[in-house]
């Protein structure tokens, strides 16, 4: 079975409950996520990896951002 079909067997249902419900998200923000991002929100599989600051800076320095952050209000 392939990735689309394994998306076809998730419990949509209650995960669009939770993401609306519990997390207080609205449905442009539950439809822009990734599956990853709505299972870390929930808290989901593996922790994340926490960096220290000289890991961080160290990463940010390998990958620069080629433009300048421009804050984006809705």
């Amino acid at each position: 079975m392939g990735p689309d079909a394994a998306l076809r067997f998730l419990p949509w249902p209650e995960i669009m409950r939770f993401a609306l419900s519990q997390l207080k998200w609205t449905p442009a923000a539950f439809w822009s996520a990734t599956l990853c991002e709505v299972r870390a929100a929930a808290g989901i599989g593996h922790p994340a990896v926490l960096f220290s600051r000289q890991a961080m800076a160290q990463m940010m320095a390998a990958h620069p951002d080629l433009e300048p952050f421009k804050e984006h209000r809705t």
